[in-house]
Parts: C-alpha cells; sequence; structure tokens
C-alpha cells in the first residue's frame, strides 16, 4: 500500500513537472512573438512620426522676417 502510494505520487508530480515545462515553454515562445509584435508596432509608429514630422517642416519653409520696413522705434 506504501509503496503504490509513492509510485502514484512520484507519478502526479512528474506528469505535473512535464506539464509545467510544456507551458513555460509555450508561454515564453508567445511572449517573444508578441515582443517581435510590439517592436514592430513602436518601429513603425516612429517611421511615421518621423516622416509626418518631415513632411511638415517642408509643408511650412522658414519665413524670414521682412527688412525693407524700418522696425517701429520704442515709445517712451
Amino acid at each position: 500500500m506504501t509503496f503504490t502510494n509513492l509510485v502514484i505520487t512520484a507519478g502526479v508530480v512528474g506528469s505535473i513537472i512535464y506539464l509545467m515545462k510544456a507551458d513555460v515553454r509555450t508561454g515564453s515562445t508567445l511572449l517573444r512573438r508578441n515582443l517581435r509584435h510590439i517592436r514592430s508596432w513602436l518601429d513603425e509608429a516612429q517611421n511615421t512620426t518621423s516622416q509626418a514630422a518631415k513632411h511638415d517642416i517642408k509643408q511650412f519653409p522658414e519665413q524670414k522676417p521682412d527688412v525693407s520696413k524700418p522696425a517701429d522705434p520704442p515709445k517712451p
């Protein structure tokens, strides 16, 4: 009876360890895949933001002050 309980306990513990190991592998694989997707999303967002900023800079060229008019003197 004691030997049977020991064998059953060892089998249950062994199967739990086996299932947990497979679960950890699956979880780490999913985590790596998700991190890859998140990195690609961040890169895409960064690229679109930088492209939009470049477009905005080209759209609004630098305006230089008009030097043909004399500046008004300050009033006392």
